[in-house]
């Protein structure tokens, strides 16, 4: 007579292979998934920053064009200002610094700002007529497991680096 079937060892060797390799397919992906998103906000971000300094040349509105990166205490809840008016430099809102807001942007609660610092903002701000930034600013983001990370570079040309 034939002994037919598995054994329960060679059905534990196996499931536990299986279950090897879905944690490591699943933390693959999840890795990857936090990449993506990081890639993207940096992508849509950098966008921002063309379509800001287009307006500013463009003189949209009459107005100087702006940008206030916030990265409040707490994590989950940094965000983008896209500000005009006339930039006075005093703060880090719109209103303080002289203008109006014209679109408010949350970044995903994965990623966050690691430059400016918690509790501080960073501004770009974009001379009227020329659309070049007044200085070469830098924004660092993070993605809140601090696995992957990014710089955007606006040089004193206009030119953004990422």
């Amino acid at each position: 007579m034939k002994k037919q079937g598995f054994s329960l060892a060679e059905l534990i060797v196996v499931i536990g292979f299986m279950v090897v390799l879905i944690t490591m397919g699943a933390l693959n992906y999840y890795g990857e998934r936090g990449r993506r998103e990081l890639d993207s906000a940096v992508e849509i971000i950098v966008r921002e920053i063309n379509s800001v300094a287009a307006k500013a040349k463009s003189q949209e509105s009459g107005y100087e064009w702006w940008l206030i990166f916030q990265n409040p205490s707490g994590s989950g809840n940094d965000y983008y200002i896209i500000c005009y008016g006339t930039y006075s430099g005093l703060g880090g809102s719109c209103v303080t610094s002289g203008g109006s807001e014209a679109k408010r942007v949350n970044l995903d609660n994965t990623l966050e700002f690691t430059d400016p610092v918690s509790g501080v903002y960073k501004n770009i701000v974009f001379e009227k007529a020329t659309g070049l930034p007044t200085a070469t600013a830098s924004v660092v983001i993070n993605s809140t497991s601090g696995t992957w990370s990014k710089t955007i570079t606006v040089n004193a040309n206009g030119r953004i680096d990422f």
